[in-house]
């Protein structure tokens, strides 16, 4: 039995158990894309950013009942391309990008980064990628988990090389700033949670990176191993794992923090590994696997890092002609709990939006979607998971499509509402019963 307790709001209800409902949703106009979300401070906070024409930046309470009511958001009139956000994990700093056209220009672009805090609707800073940028879209931001680091990356065609600037919340002056050789553009970007340790991927070459000075840290050349953008790193930046086609590279630092390649995780025949995720901890890898043969087939390998061993493994076969693919794959910090986000299936056989239990066969939580996965966020317990789908399938024309956010634990004791100041907010707390009362 479920008892709900109101503070202020004079509401008494059930609160009902877990399910595929969402706990909102903020579904497009029609104007814009849902293409980009991420989860902050605890999974309390979701952010995001839309809108090709006039940009907009909202944050919105976990806490929210639908349709939620943004606690702030930021509008300009510009036009923009490429958007991409991202939160730490576990303070209220969210950084966005995009890129616009450079002043008097209709073709060259630049990358902007902004810097924002949850306690205020205004932009902390902003600051433009020092990169002419031809119409491509290889530029891309993470941050870590405490907010303390800010990475951000883009793609030089002219130059054949990377540029990467390292931010601290309090500045828009770089920390540090280095050009990689990557003869190509980044195909996969990461960033260690305690922010000591980075990772960048392209075709050709992998380099982990010290975030303090962005110096290199371990370099391995991929000819022949194409990169899917699959790239994770533990949370004290010591492991690193690469998804390329039928393998995924892994690398572990020493004592001395020198890295070194192991022995490589094999994977079925003919598989690409499409979207990796390593824990916080560092003892559960996650894979989502497509296939170069079956395009209606997708997988999830879940794996204990340091034993090798086979926690989880399953086969989502589609129908139809659309590509059924692994799109985004998250996992706790501690590994008990694994989300996935595919395209789904022209049939309607395969759900776009999937939570697994670490070593358990049954999914905890399926979610048909009316369109294909663009991203997802977990938050570090795995209880709250923002997501961003198109309105259509992947592979079909069409834009739209909807901000999700799902809670995927019964809680004990939860909060109701957007905690603002002069809003009212509801408690509810979950007991057990017997046949003679609450326990």
């Amino acid at each position: 039995m479920c008892v709900a307790v109101a503070v202020g709001g004079g509401w008494i209800g059930v609160v009902s158990g877990q399910s595929s409902a969402p706990v909102w949703e903020i579904p497009s106009d029609g104007s814009w894309i849902a293409e980009t979300v991420s989860l902050g401070n605890e999974g309390t906070e979701v952010f995001t950013e839309f809108g090709s024409y006039v940009n907009s930046v909202l944050l919105v309470s976990s806490h929210d009942t639908s349709p939620p009511t943004p606690a702030w958001s930021n509008q300009q009139l510009v036009q923009n391309f490429e958007r991409i956000v991202a939160s730490a994990a576990d303070s209220d700093v969210h950084v966005s990008l995009h890129q616009e056209f450079e002043p008097g220009s209709t073709g060259m672009r630049r990358a902007i980064v902004r810097c924002f805090r949850s306690s205020s609707t205004s932009v902390l800073w902003e600051s433009p990628l020092p990169v002419s940028i031809p119409g491509h879209s290889f530029s891309d931001l993470r941050i870590s988990a405490g907010g303390e680091r800010i990475l951000a990356e883009v793609y030089d065609t002219y130059q054949g090389r990377t540029h990467i600037s390292s931010f601290s919340p309090e500045s828009d002056q770089p920390l540090a700033t280095a050009w990689l050789q990557t003869m190509g553009a980044v195909k996969a970007f990461a960033i260690s949670a305690d922010g000591s340790t980075a990772a960048v991927a392209s075709e050709l070459a992998l380099y982990i990176l010290d975030v303090d000075t962005l110096s290199i840290r371990h370099t391995r050349y991929l000819t022949g191993l194409p990169n899917y953008g699959a790239l994770s790193l533990s949370g004290d930046g010591r492991r690193a794992a690469l998804g390329t086609y039928m393998k995924v590279l892994v690398f572990e630092a020493d004592s001395s923090g020198t890295f070194h390649e192991g022995q490589s995780i094999a994977l079925p025949e003919s598989r690409i590994g499409a979207a990796v995720d390593l824990s916080r901890c560092g003892t559960t890898l996650a894979c989502g696997l497509n296939s170069f043969l079956d395009t209606s087939l997708a997988e999830v390998l879940v794996l204990d890092f340091d034993t090798r061993a086979e926690l989880n493994f399953k086969s989502f076969s589609g129908g139809g002609n659309l590509q059924n693919k692994v799109s985004d794959i998250g996992v706790s910090s501690d590994g008990s709990r694994i989300a996935v986000g595919f395209w789904g299936d022209e049939s309607g056989l395969v759900p776009e939006l999937v939570v697994l239990d670490r070593g358990v066969a049954e999914p905890a939580l399926e979610v048909e979607l009316p369109g294909s996965v663009q991203d997802l966020d977990f938050s570090p317990l795995g209880d709250f998971l923002a997501v961003a789908s198109k309105g259509t399938h992947a592979n079909l024309l069409g834009g739209g499509g909807s901000i999700w956010l799902f809670e995927t634990r019964d809680r004990d004791f939860r909060l109701h509402g957007a905690p603002q100041i002069g809003a009212t907010v509801t408690f509810s707390q979950q007991h057990e019963v017997d046949a003679f009362g609450v326990v």
